[in-house]
């Protein structure tokens, strides 16, 4: 009565069936992309963070001092991110977190480019970082070696 032949099929496909505990479990929703590194001559695999890694990065970011104020160091915020996303193929770490400071000290052009395909990944946005900056006391530059586009200005 009236329905054009394409209709149905239309409002069939925007139809979802409700999530369970086991479909959700099961669901392998990491992503992983090859980014192109022409500082470093080669490229290599960024993976996203999981929902705990993710806690545990900022976690690393954010501190309560002795009495009871909100502290986060900035330093090396992008190779600290790097160092926990780049990965081998197989999707296993490419470098220990020992390795951010020496990370930190490459080219911040390479680094940010590695750092804002996790970022974007991650779903960690601009905002977020502004966040993180705020809760710092630091200027925008407190946790970059370089004065890069943000993860949101990445391509």
């Amino acid at each position: 009565m009236g329905t054009k032949p394409g209709d149905l099929a239309r409002e069939l496909a925007k139809c979802t069936l409700p999530l369970t505990r086991e479909v959700i479990l099961g669901i392998r929703d990491s992503r992983m992309e090859l980014v192109e590194i022409p500082e470093w001559q080669g490229d290599m695999y960024i993976r996203s963070l999981t929902a705990a890694e993710r806690d545990a990065w900022e976690a690393s970011i954010v501190s309560i001092d002795d009495q009871g104020n909100r502290q986060s160091n900035m330093a090396n915020l992008r190779a600290r991110l790097v160092v926990r996303t780049a990965c081998l193929v197989d999707g296993s770490p490419l470098f220990m977190e020992s390795d951010a400071e020496i990370l930190g000290s490459k080219s911040a052009a390479a680094v940010d480019r590695a750092f804002a395909v996790a970022a974007r990944l991650s779903g960690i946005t601009d905002r977020d970082v502004k966040e993180l900056e705020k809760n710092s006391g630091a200027g925008p530059s407190a946790g970059s070696s370089s004065s890069s586009p943000s993860p949101s200005d990445a391509p």
